[in-house]
């Protein structure tokens, strides 16, 4: 059995502790809930000590949540939260990518946060379906092979044992299980290419990419699409909604500038739309207000620039 393999029966000892402090609850108050004493609890949730299978289903038991999903990691963004009901703060480019969501749909950006995780809901729950789906598929053909392979070698037992045990292989069960515990990223060592693409094994993504190529091609160009290492996308927008967005043309000298600072989250676009209404947003087609605009946005980005020169300097303003 491989390192990797065993670290998937093992609890995540990081894990452990956002659920715990989740839920509310002391290391003493688990530690007795579960039946040990607080010292050997605190070796489970520092990674000192492997917890017992007996003892991981205790924890799952009164952390309210399935034994699979104490023995994965806690993604970067949910790890964020230490406790329950802490708001979630966004990137700035996903904040950019809400405006944008929010002005082509006219809806405002904290409906789209308050629906989207019904929308994950929909489209996670999708991706297991068609997994379960060519789960079914493959084992019915694989079945009618050993059909097939029987009946034309009935002298040959062992040809016929290969053919019946490849539907029922330690993948295929592995595979059958991460998707009754929901659990969109079930790949162990995928043997591919390409080590730095993701798309390449993960499943669920492979489900985002086919959506995205079936989507109208215009829903296509206002998203160009990276990935994480976690394989979700990242929030990439394209060059013509930044230009609608700052008021500025794709080929202004100022444009890269203001797009990366924007992308940076150095300039909030709070303070873009301020910048416009300033100077007269209706009129930024008029060459007098459009040089007005920009010398009010290049005056905050000298002052963003001196700011964080100064921070690099240790300085105080």
């Amino acid at each position: 059995m491989t390192m990797n393999k065993q670290n998937k029966k093992q609890i995540d000892h990081n894990t452990l502790k956002f659920h715990r402090e989740k839920q509310g609850l002391t290391q003493e108050v688990l530690s007795s809930r579960v039946g040990v004493d607080k010292g050997t609890y605190n070796r489970w949730e520092t990674g000192k000590t492997p917890v017992r299978l007996s003892n991981q289903k205790k924890l799952a038991e009164k952390l309210g949540v399935t034994l699979d999903k104490l023995r994965q990691p806690i993604p970067s963004w949910q790890s964020s939260q230490t406790r329950s009901g802490q708001e979630l703060k966004i990137t700035s480019k996903t904040e950019v990518a809400l405006e944008m969501v929010a002005h082509t749909y006219h809806i405002s950006p904290r409906d789209i946060i308050d629906f989207a995780p019904y929308l994950f809901h929909i489209v996670a729950g999708a991706s297991l379906g068609e997994r379960k789906g060519k789960i079914d598929e493959a084992k019915s053909a694989l079945s009618n092979v050993s059909s097939i392979v029987q009946d034309a070698f009935p002298h040959l037992p062992s040809v016929c044992k290969m053919s019946i045990d490849a539907a029922q292989t330690q993948d295929f069960i592995e595979e059958e299980e991460a998707i009754d515990n929901q659990q969109l990223f079930n790949v162990d060592d995928p043997f591919i290419e390409d080590e730095k693409s993701p798309i390449k094994y993960n499943p669920f993504t492979n489900y985002l990419v086919a959506m995205l190529e079936k989507a109208p091609e215009q829903l296509r160009n206002n998203f160009e699409v990276e990935w994480r290492d976690n394989a979700l996308p990242i929030p990439q927008l394209p060059d013509v909604y930044f230009s609608e967005l700052t008021a500025l043309p794709i080929e202004h000298e100022l444009f890269s500038q203001v797009k990366d600072l924007i992308n940076d989250g150095k300039l909030s676009l709070k303070k873009v739309r301020k910048l416009k209404v300033f100077t007269d947003n209706s009129f930024l087609d008029k060459p007098e207000i459009m040089s007005a605009y920009l010398d009010v946005l290049k005056k905050e980005i000298e002052e963003i620039e001196l700011t964080q020169q100064m921070k690099k300097n240790g300085e105080k303003r």
